[in-house]
Formats: structure tokens, C-alpha cells, sequence
């Protein structure tokens, strides 16, 4: 059985480059609501994935089939 996992993520550009760079550093400022949590948040997910696939796969226990994750969706509410 073979699973495959995609994050929908809704990136700025400048975030796009910052997650997609092959850099080992990458310096990302800017001033309040400009992205900087949400592209750490994605980056962080993205390597703790690959991370487990790399330790947990071979058992049978891939990121896609880890009983453990969850996907919650949030969404403003206009009162």
C-alpha cells in the first residue's frame, strides 16, 4: 500500500524561496504579520516528516499511516 502526503501551503513568495533553498542558514525578518512563524511552523512539520519517515518507514510506520498525527483546520468566524 503505498500512501503519499502533501501539505497545502499558502506561501509568499519570499517564504517559498526561504523554504526551498538548499542554504544551511537562512536569515528571514521583516516586520509583525509578515510570515516568519508560519513559514517556521511549515518547515518544522516538514523536517520532523522526513525525519520519521527516515526512522519509522522501514517498520511500517510511515508519516502517512502514524496514528498519532492529525489534521486540524481553523477558520475565521465573522460575528
Amino acid at each position: 500500500m503505498s500512501q503519499s502526503a502533501s501539505l497545502d501551503l499558502k506561501l509568499h513568495p519570499k517564504q517559498g524561496v526561504a523554504l526551498t533553498t538548499e542554504a544551511t542558514e537562512v536569515l528571514y525578518g521583516g516586520s509583525a504579520g509578515g510570515g516568519k512563524s508560519h513559514l517556521m511552523r511549515a518547515a518544522a512539520i516538514m523536517w520532523f516528516s522526513i525525519l520519521w519517515d527516515k526512522l519509522n518507514k522501514k517498520c511500517g510506520y510511515s508519516w502517512t499511516s502514524n496514528p498519532y498525527v492529525w489534521v486540524i483546520e481553523f477558520s475565521k468566524v465573522k460575528s
